[in-house]
């Protein structure tokens, strides 16, 4: 089944490489569980008057089944690439965590 990626930039500087490569990692989910249909995925940027902007990256996945849990992360840095990697390695374990719970046991 494929991983329909939907993806929003309220910043407004993020490349589409950075973009292109969110896509391909979401897609790798897949390949945990494929019961996954929808991603979503929204870059903001927070201002913070002395220091740079910090970049914040919010992920959302959902299930083929309306029972299942929506999964969620966010993370929140300086450097935008770091901050995807660890939102989407978090939303690696809870993939990882409801595959555990749906798998059906003998």
């Amino acid at each position: 089944m494929m991983l329909k990626v939907q993806i929003r930039d309220r910043s407004g500087q993020v490349p589409l490489r950075l973009k292109s490569y969110t896509r391909r990692k979401l897609r790798r989910l897949v390949r945990h569980f494929d019961l996954l249909t929808d991603a979503e995925v929204e870059f903001t940027e927070e201002s913070r008057r002395s220091q740079e902007p910090i970049h914040v990256v919010d992920l959302t996945v959902r299930g083929i089944a309306t029972d299942l849990e929506v999964l969620r992360a966010r993370e929140s840095g300086r450097e935008l690439l770091p901050v995807i990697d660890l939102a989407l390695n978090k939303l690696d374990g809870e993939v990882t965590r409801l595959k555990e719970k749906v798998r059906p046991y003998p």
